[in-house]
C-alpha cells in the first residue's frame, strides 16, 4: 500500500547574506540559498507537477527569491514563421509568492506575481475573508467574495527580472520586507505557487486542496502558508502526519501530496468512526482528523465530489472539506480545540451521511455482512424458452438467450427487453449445458455451483452473487464478481476521462455534471455513465439497469471485477467473441445508434452565449455573422454554426429576431444554426408555456417530502403525456425561426426524491433521465425537419445513442483537458455512444496556441468536430501560421468525409463506433490493452494524437505495414513502440496496410486544399500484407465490398461497384510498380501528373505515391505487379 507524503511545511533561511545577489543570476550568489525543488498539484492529482526550483536568501533589506521553472523540452520546428522572423509559441506560465510578516496580522498578506512574458505585478491584501465566510460551504453564485482591501504595489517598490534559460524560464525577485509587514525577528510566513496554464496546473511545496483550481474559487490562504525562521541551521521540513505541530506549537492539518487508496486496517478504522456515537475530544482529535482525511480522499477516489453540482442533488445541508479543515486550522490558530471538536463532529456527522447515501448497504466500499448468497443450487429447468435455477432458499435465477448472447436476471428485469431465442437444455452427467447460436453455457448444481461460459473465461460461481435485502423479500442491490486474468484490460463504463484501460480503477456509475470533477478534480466522474463493460479475455457484460451501479475493477482485489448495483433489479447480459459482436448485441438491444446527415461529419463554428454577448460589437447576432463572413472570406469550410445566445431568454429583453437573422444569415452561405438547451423547469415557468393546463396536470417531475427546507431541481417530465406539449411551447419560436439542432445539456441533478408520472423515482430516473430526454428531442425536431437536424446530449444513458449524438462536455482549455477528453471519446465510442464531438480547445478560458493547434488537429479525426467555449475560437485570434494550419485542416475534414460518413453508416447498423480503442480493434494483443492515447478511426486509420507540451510522443504499432499518412516515404513495420517525431503542425496519423480510403480531393490531389471550385473522388489504398475484406458504405443504400490480396510480385483489389473515383492513389510501395492493370487492361505510364487530365494511366510522384486516373466502372479489378 503507498505511503502517505507531505510537503514542505516550514524552513530556515539560516543567516544573512553579506553580498546581494545579482538580478542577472549569477550561480556563485545562490550556492548557500535555501532551495524548494519539489512542488505538488492542487487535490493530490496524480499527475506530477512540472519542473519547478524556488531559492531564497536574504539580508536586512530584503528577501531574495529566484524561480527555475522547467518546461519540456522545444525543438526549432516549433517555431513559427512570421514576417520573416522565427518566433517562439507563447505558453502561459507564472510564479507567485504571497508573503506576510512583522506588523501583519493573519489575513494580511503581500502577494507578486511574475509572468514568463515579464510581466510583474503586486498587491497588499489587509483584512483578507474567506469565500462564503466562515462557514462549511464556499456557496453558489450568490456566495461572499473576498472583502480585503486590496491596494496596489508598483514596480519600482521591488525589483523583478525574468529570463529564458534552456528548456524553461526564470524569474528573480528582490522584495524589500516593508512590503508585505517589516523585517521579522524570528519569523515569517509565505507560500509559492506555479501556475501553468497548459497544464492546467497550480503547484506549491505545500499542497493546496482541489477548489483552488477554479479560477474563481482560487484564494491565498494564510493557513497553508510556510513558516520561515531566520539564523538557524538551513533548510526546509516536512511533517509527517496529518494532524501536525509546526515548529512555532500551533497545530495545522494538512492533506497529504498525493491521492491514496486507503489500507485495509484505514478502512476498518473509518468504518468504526462511521458508527461512533462518542463525540470529538482532545484524546481522539488527531486519531479523527487522520481518518476524516483519508475518508474525504478514498470518496474523491471513487469519484465523489463536493462541489456545487453536488449540493443541489440533495435535501441536506451541504458542506466542502477543505472549508471544514480551514475552519478547524483557524480555531487551532486561536487555541480553541473545543471549536475544533465541534466542526470535527459536524463534518463526521457529513460524511456519514454521504456514505450511506451513496453506497447500496450504507457502508464504505459496500463491506456490510448483510449480503446474502443464494444457497445451494438444487433445480434446473426450463420454462418458456428460458433456464430456471431455483436454489434452497426459494430464490429463483433465470436464463434467456436473445440479443446476440445471453441475459441473466431475476423476477424484476431492467429497462430493455430482449426477445427470446431458442435455448436448449441438457443433462449431463454431473452438470447441465444450456446451448444456443450464441454459445453454450455449463451449470453445475450443488452447494457450490457455478456457471461458466465455455470458451471465455467467464464464471460465476456459488459465492460471486450475491443479494442484499434492507426488508424482508425486497431486494435493495446485487453484488457480482468476475475473476479476471492477470493480462486482462478493462474497458467501457461510458465517457472515462482519467483513463481508458479501467483496472485498478472503482467507477461509481452515477449521471454527474462532470465539469467539476474534469475542471478541478481526478476526471474520474462522468457525464455518460454506461454499465456495458469488454473484458479483453474475450467478453463483455452489460448491467441492465438504471439504478446506481458501482464497479471495482481489480482494486480492493487484484484479480477481481466487483459490481454493485443498487434498487431491486438484478439483469445482466453477457457476450462472447470479438468487440464487433458485442456492439452488435449491444445496440441491437438498446437501440441502434441513429444516423446523423451527412453535413454534421464537417467541421462546425461556434461559440457559447457569454463569447458572442460580450464580443467587440455586443451584439450576438453581428458576433456570429462577423465569424461566419470571415470563414467565407478565408475560404475555410463549416457546416454548422453553434449560435447560442442568439433569441436567449436568459438575457435581458431577449430578441426573438434574432434567431431569424442568423438562421438566414447562415443558410445563405449553406451553414445550418443550432441552439442551446437544458430541461431545468420550474412549476411557475411551465405554466407559462400551458397556461390552460390544471396545476395537477404540468409535466413537470413532483418532489417527495423530505427533511429540511431546501428546494430541489424540478425538470420537465417526458414520461407524461403532456410532456411533448410543453417541450413544443418551449421551442416554438424558434423551429420557427428554423433552428436545425441543438445542444441537449444538463439533466443531470435529478434528486432521489423526484417523482415521474410514469411511476420511476428519482434513484432509478438520475441516470434514465437521459434517455428519455434524448428521446422526447428527437421526436421534436424529425416532427419539424425528419432526419435533417442534429441533436447533441452532454448526459446520455444506454440507448441515448438511439436519438442523439453526444458531446464531451467542459473541458480545461490545456493539455490536460485534451488528454481527458481523448480518453472521452474513446471510451464513449467503447461504449456505444458513436457520435462524439468535444469543445474543441477546451470550454472554459482561451487556450494557448500550441494547445489549440494540436486540438484541432485532433478533431479532424473524431466523429463531430465542433468548437465552442467561453472565449473565441477562431484562428485568427492567435497568428496567421495558425489560420493556415487551421485552413489545411477543415479541408482535410472534408477530403475524409466519404471515409468518416462511411464509418457513421457501419456504426448505425451494426453499432462498430467510428473511434476504436486499439484492443478493440486489435483484440488478442495484449501490448495493445494498455493504449491509452491513440486509436483507430475506423478500420484503416491509427491516430496519435500529441496532448503533451513538444513535439515527440510514443506509438505502439499492431503488426504489419503502417503507412504515414504525411510522408508516404516513412512505412514502418509494426509490432514495436517508437517514438516519434511531430511538428507542430502535424498530427501522427498512419494508414494500415490494406487500407481502403474514400477521399474527396481538389484538381491537385492534395490533401488539406481548398475545394471550392474543384472536387474529384479518389481512393487511397495501401498494398495489404495479408488478405483484407471488408465493405465501404457510400450511402443508406449503395455499399462497395472490396478484397485485397497481396501477391508475390505485388498485390490485387477486386471493388464490386465503385464511389464515382476518378483516381486511385497508392501509398506504402517499397518500390516502383513494374506494371499496373486495371479490369484486365494494362494501364501505360505517364510522363507527368498533368497527362492524366486527358488520358488513363499513372504516375509516380517523387515520394514514391502512385496516381492512377481511371473512368467510372462498375466494379474495379486492380492488379499491381513489383
Amino acid at each position: 500500500m503507498e505511503q502517505l507524503r507531505f510537503g514542505i511545511s516550514s524552513m530556515n533561511l539560516g543567516a544573512a547574506v553579506e553580498k546581494k545577489p545579482s538580478p542577472e543570476v549569477k550561480i556563485s550568489d545562490w550556492e548557500n540559498a535555501v532551495k524548494i525543488s519539489k512542488f505538488y498539484r492542487a487535490g493530490g492529482h496524480f499527475l506530477p507537477a512540472s519542473d519547478t526550483e524556488c531559492c531564497f536568501l536574504w539580508d536586512a533589506e530584503a528577501l531574495y527569491v529566484l524561480f527555475l521553472c522547467k518546461e519540456k523540452k522545444r525543438t526549432d520546428s516549433e517555431k513559427l514563421v512570421q514576417d520573416k522572423d522565427r518566433i517562439r509559441l507563447k505558453r502561459k506560465d507564472c510564479v507567485e509568492i504571497a508573503l506576510q510578516s512583522g506588523i501583519f496580522g493573519h489575513r494580511d498578506f503581500s502577494v507578486f506575481t511574475v509572468e514568463n512574458t515579464g510581466v510583474a505585478k503586486a498587491v497588499t491584501q489587509r483584512g483578507m475573508t474567506y469565500l462564503g465566510g466562515d462557514k462549511g460551504y464556499l456557496g453558489g453564485c450568490d456566495r461572499i467574495e473576498n472583502q480585503a482591501e486590496i491596494t496596489e504595489i508598483t514596480q519600482d517598490m521591488y525589483t523583478c527580472k525574468t529570463k529564458t534559460i534552456e528548456n524553461g524560464w526564470m524569474a528573480f525577485l528582490a522584495l524589500p520586507w516593508q512590503l508585505f509587514g517589516g523585517r521579522p525577528e524570528k519569523q515569517f510566513a509565505l507560500q509559492v505557487y506555479r501556475k501553468k496554464h497548459q497544464t492546467s496546473e497550480i503547484s506549491t511545496p505545500f499542497p493546496l486542496d482541489m477548489q483552488v483550481n477554479f479560477s474563481d474559487r482560487f484564494e491565498y490562504d494564510p493557513l497553508t502558508f510556510l513558516e520561515v525562521f531566520l539564523n538557524g541551521e538551513r533548510g526546509v521540513s516536512s511533517e509527517k502526519e496529518v494532524l501536525c505541530t509546526l515548529p512555532d506549537g500551533v497545530k495545522r492539518w494538512q492533506r497529504p501530496v498525493k491521492l491514496v487508496w486507503p489500507s485495509e486496517e484505514e478502512r476498518r478504522e473509518i468504518e468504526e468512526l462511521h458508527h461512533t456515537k462518542e463525540a470529538t475530544t482532545l484524546a481522539n482529535m488527531a486519531d479523527r482528523i487522520r481518518l476524516l482525511q483519508r475518508w474525504q480522499d478514498v470518496l474523491t477516489l471513487e469519484g465523489m465530489d463536493y462541489f456545487t453540482g453536488q449540493s443541489v442533488a440533495n435535501p441536506w445541508e451541504f458542506r466542502e472539506p477543505w472549508v471544514e479543515r480551514r475552519l478547524c486550522n483557524e480555531a487551532f490558530l486561536k487555541g480553541d480545540i473545543d471549536a475544533v471538536c465541534k466542526e470535527l463532529d459536524i463534518a463526521i456527522a457529513y460524511f456519514v451521511q454521504l456514505t450511506e447515501w451513496w453506497y447500496t448497504d450504507h457502508t464504505l466500499g459496500n463491506r456490510s455482512n448483510a449480503w446474502t448468497t443464494f444457497g445451494r443450487l438444487e433445480k434446473v429447468s426450463k420454462e418458456d424458452q428460458e433456464v430456471c435455477m431455483t436454489f434452497a432458499d426459494g430464490q429463483q435465477l433465470y436464463l434467456a438467450a436473445g440479443a446476440g448472447g445471453f441475459r441473466f436476471h431475476k423476477a424484476q428485469k431492467g429497462f430493455f427487453d430482449a426477445e427470446k431465442e431458442e435455448l436448449k437444455l441438457s443433462r449431463q452427467e454431473d452438470f447441465w449445458v444450456a446451448e444456443s447460436v450464441y454459445g453454450k453455457i455449463r451449470i453445475t448444481p450443488g452447494l457450490l455451483w457455478k456457471i461458466h461460459l465455455e470458451g471465455t473465461d467467464f464464471e460465476i460461481r456459488s459465492d460471486q452473487l450475491k443479494i442484499y435485502y434492507e426488508k424482508k423479500d425486497e431486494i435493495a442491490g446485487a453484488e457480482w464478481d468476475l475473476r479476471l486474468n492477470r493480462e486482462d484490460g478493462v474497458y467501457g463504463f461510458g465517457e472515462c476521462f482519467d483513463a481508458v484501460n479501467q483496472r485498478g480503477k472503482i467507477r461509481s456509475l452515477w449521471q454527474r455534471d462532470a465539469c467539476e470533477g474534469c475542471l478541478a478534480s481526478i476526471g474520474n466522474q462522468s457525464y455518460k455513465n454506461i454499465p456495458l463493460a469488454h473484458i479483453s479475455s474475450g467478453y463483455s457484460v452489460f448491467i441492465n439497469s438504471q439504478y446506481r451501479v458501482r464497479a471495482d475493477i481489480a482494486n480492493e482485489t487484484t484479480d477481481l471485477l466487483r459490481f454493485h448495483v443498487s434498487g431491486p433489479v438484478v439483469d445482466f447480459f453477457i457476450w462472447r467473441g470479438r468487440p464487433e459482436q458485442t456492439m452488435n448485441g449491444y445496440t441491437q438491444l438498446t437501440g441502434r445508434p441513429i444516423l446523423p446527415p451527412k453535413w454534421v461529419f464537417e467541421p462546425w463554428a461556434g461559440g457559447g452565449a457569454g463569447r458572442w454577448y460580450h464580443g467587440p460589437l455586443h451584439d450576438v447576432c453581428k458576433e456570429q455573422m462577423a465569424v461566419l463572413e470571415q470563414f467565407e472570406e478565408l475560404d475555410i469550410p463549416h457546416s454548422g454554426i453553434y449560435a447560442e445566445g442568439a433569441g436567449a431568454h436568459w438575457f435581458k429583453n431577449p430578441k426573438s429576431e434574432e434567431l431569424y437573422k442568423i438562421v438566414a444569415f447562415a443558410e445563405k452561405k449553406g451553414i445550418r444554426a443550432f441552439s442551446w438547451q437544458y430541461p431545468d423547469m420550474s412549476m411557475e415557468e411551465a405554466r407559462g408555456y400551458l397556461p390552460d393546463i390544471e396545476p395537477e396536470d404540468i409535466p413537470i417531475n413532483k418532489i417527495a417530502p423530505h427533511e429540511g427546507n431546501k428546494k430541489l431541481p424540478t425538470y420537465i417530465d417526458f414520461t407524461h403525456p403532456k410532456g411533448m406539449d410543453l417541450l413544443r411551447a418551449q421551442w416554438k419560436v424558434r423551429l420557427d425561426a428554423g433552428i436545425r439542432g441543438t445542444m441537449v445539456d444538463f439533466g443531470d441533478f435529478v434528486p432521489d426524491e423526484a417523482q415521474f408520472y410514469d411511476g420511476r423515482c428519482g434513484d432509478q430516473m438520475h441516470n434514465g433521465y437521459a434517455y428519455e430526454y434524448a428521446k422526447s428531442y428527437r421526436k421534436l425536431f424529425c416532427e419539424r425537419y425528419g432526419e435533417d437536424h442534429v441533436l447533441y446530449t452532454r448526459g446520455a444513458a444506454p440507448g441515448s445513442q438511439a436519438f442523439a449524438c453526444q458531446f464531451g462536455g467542459d473541458h480545461l482549455t490545456s493539455f490536460l483537458g485534451m488528454t481527458y477528453a481523448l480518453h472521452g471519446g474513446i471510451t464513449a465510442a467503447a461504449s456505444g455512444l458513436p457520435f462524439w464531438g468535444v469543445d474543441v480547445t477546451g470550454y472554459d478560458g482561451f487556450s494557448d496556441e500550441e494547445t489549440y493547434l494540436r486540438w484541432t488537429e485532433w478533431a479532424v479525426f473524431c466523429p463531430i468536430m465542433r468548437y465552442h467555449g467561453t472565449e473565441p475560437r477562431e484562428p485568427w485570434e492567435y497568428s496567421p501560421e495558425t489560420v493556415q494550419i487551421y485552413k489545411r485542416y477543415a479541408w482535410l475534414r472534408e477530403n475524409i468525409l466519404p471515409y468518416s460518413y462511411g464509418l457513421a453508416i457501419q456504426a448505425h447498423e451494426t453499432g462498430m463506433p467510428m473511434m476504436r480503442t486499439m484492443a478493440m480493434e486489435f483484440p488478442g494483443h495484449p501490448e495493445l490493452i494498455g493504449c491509452e492515447d491513440s486509436y483507430m478511426y475506423g478500420p484503416d486509420l491509427l491516430v496519435a494524437p500529441v496532448h503533451t507540451e513538444g513535439e515527440h510522443r510514443n506509438v505502439i504499432f499492431p503488426e504489419g505495414n503502417w503507412v504515414d499518412f504525411w510522408d508516404n516515404t516513412n512505412v514502418i513495420e509494426g509490432g514495436k513502440e517508437l517514438e516519434i517525431f511531430a511538428p507542430l503542425d502535424r498530427i501522427p496519423v498512419y494508414l494500415r496496410e490494406g487500407t481502403f480510403l474514400p477521399l474527396e480531393l481538389n484538381g491537385s490531389l492534395h490533401l488539406g486544399e481548398s475545394m471550392t471550385t474543384s472536387r474529384k473522388k479518389a481512393l487511397l489504398i495501401t498494398p495489404p500484407v495479408t488478405q483484407r475484406m471488408g465493405t465501404w458504405h457510400r450511402d443508406r443504400t449503395d455499399r462497395i465490398g472490396y478484397c485485397m490480396v497481396p501477391q508475390k510480385d505485388g498485390f490485387y483489389m477486386r471493388c464490386q461497384g465503385t464511389g464515382e473515383w476518378t483516381y486511385l492513389i497508392i501509398k506504402g510501395l517499397k518500390d516502383k510498380p513494374v506494371g499496373i492493370t486495371v479490369n484486365h487492361r494494362e494501364y501505360q505510364q505517364c510522363l507527368a501528373k498533368t497527362a492524366l487530365y486527358f488520358e488513363e494511366g499513372w504516375v509516380v510522384q517523387d515520394d514514391g505515391t502512385v496516381i492512377i486516373r481511371i473512368y467510372d466502372y462498375s466494379e474495379i479489378e486492380l492488379s499491381v505487379k513489383m
